[in-house]
């Protein structure tokens, strides 16, 4: 057998960890049957389990539990594949008081354990599959600072920046 695929989960505030597939089953396992289209292979119909994202993040990412909703309305999540395929979604499409999505990080596809070769984001609801990351690799989740609105520089108003630094506080822990 192959030795297990790994993952890195970093970002803002947070240590860095690297996961194995099979230590995603110290999170509650969710279910999701999906049809998406593919590109190149057509109409995908597959049953995936796995830990919703959220929860995962939230082990290693704990400041985001308490984050204010704005701050958390800001949070994006890379996720990136063997293949450097990579996907962004926001963190409040998972987040219970905005979408609610149960966004997984599938450690079966089809039954099959996804140990050996890595687990796959999986989005349902997507009617396209670019967002189901296979062999993941990174998930990545911070704040991306946008431009805000132009000002005139006399005005001495403040609150068109976004604030500096992680919207939420540092992980103290090891």
């Amino acid at each position: 057998m192959p030795p297990a695929a790994e993952f890195r989960v970093h970002g803002e505030a947070m240590r860095t960890v690297t996961l194995r597939v099979g230590e995603l089953a110290r999170w509650p396992s969710h279910r999701a049957e999906v049809t998406f289209s593919c590109l190149t292979s057509g109409t995908q119909h597959h049953v995936f389990t796995g830990p919703l994202l959220r929860d995962v993040l939230t082990t290693f990412c704990p400041g985001v539990r308490t984050a204010r909703r704005k701050e958390r309305s800001r949070l994006l999540v890379a996720v990136t594949g063997r293949d450097c395929h990579q996907a962004v979604v926001a963190w409040a499409e998972t987040d219970p008081e905005f979408g609610n999505a149960p966004i997984l990080l599938a450690a079966t596809l089809d039954g099959r354990s996804l140990e050996s070769g890595g687990c796959q984001l999986v989005v349902p609801g997507d009617a396209c599959g670019a967002r189901y990351v296979s062999s993941v690799t990174g998930i990545w989740i911070g704040a991306h600072a946008f431009a805000g609105p132009t000002r005139d520089p006399r005005d001495t108003a403040t609150g068109d920046a976004p604030p500096a630094g992680p919207a939420w506080p540092a992980h103290s822990g090891s």
